[in-house]
């Protein structure tokens, strides 16, 4: 309707708008230039937040760009420091080791990518890998983190193709992504200082 009453130059209604500062490139800003457009602000801040939602996964799993994390501490460069050993170890008898904290990693990764694919909520065994994962080989431990990057890989390319975040999966996906890995990430690192400093205190005595 302000368009309209823009359009029409030399009308009083017209001439009010203008006076006020209302022009027709403002509105066409704030509301699109076409019927079934979202908002230019919307999409841009839209953007925005999918870039940095981005960067934070990036960061998170692969690499650090001093969003939140020091260097070294993303979660693929931490499990390449990990032996099959220390792997197979926990900071109690009756906690998980470090290898079942990364298969439930990659499980939640799965599931969720599922999730956000076929739009629906699917019932998982959550406690199984608590339950069943506890030593591994070298071999096993190679092998699950290669597993463990290719479900990072299929769950960004899941997100990546999603022309419009706009549903109901997209964004909290993501976030449940990020949140869930980063704690994760954070008690790995945790359990994983408490392992060493109890091995080198083991050795110096």
């Amino acid at each position: 309707m302000l368009l309209g009453l823009l359009g029409e130059h030399e009308s009083l209604a017209a001439k009010a708008l203008e006076m006020s500062g209302i022009r027709a490139e403002n509105i066409r800003n704030v509301a699109g230039a076409g019927i079934g457009e979202k908002p230019v602000a919307a999409r841009t801040l839209l953007e925005r937040l999918k870039e940095t939602i981005f960067e934070c996964l990036d960061e998170t799993f692969a690499e650090v760009h001093g969003v939140y994390l020091d260097k070294g501490c993303s979660l693929f460069p931490t499990l390449e420091s990990v032996s099959a050993q220390e792997a197979s170890s926990s900071v109690a008898p009756d906690s998980a080791t470090l290898a079942a904290q990364v298969e439930h990693v990659r499980f939640y990764l799965d599931v969720l990518n599922a999730v956000m694919r076929d739009k629906e909520i699917v019932k998982v065994d959550w406690r199984e890998i608590w339950q069943t994962v506890s030593r591994v080989t070298p071999e096993e431990w190679e092998e699950q983190k290669r597993r463990l990057r290719e479900s990072y890989e299929r769950v960004m390319a899941t997100l990546k193709s999603f022309d419009e975040w706009d549903g109901e999966y997209e964004i909290a996906g993501a976030l449940s992504v990020l949140s869930h890995t980063a704690y994760h990430l954070g008690g790995l690192r945790q359990a994983l200082s408490a392992i060493r400093a109890a091995k080198a205190t083991y050795l110096s005595s």
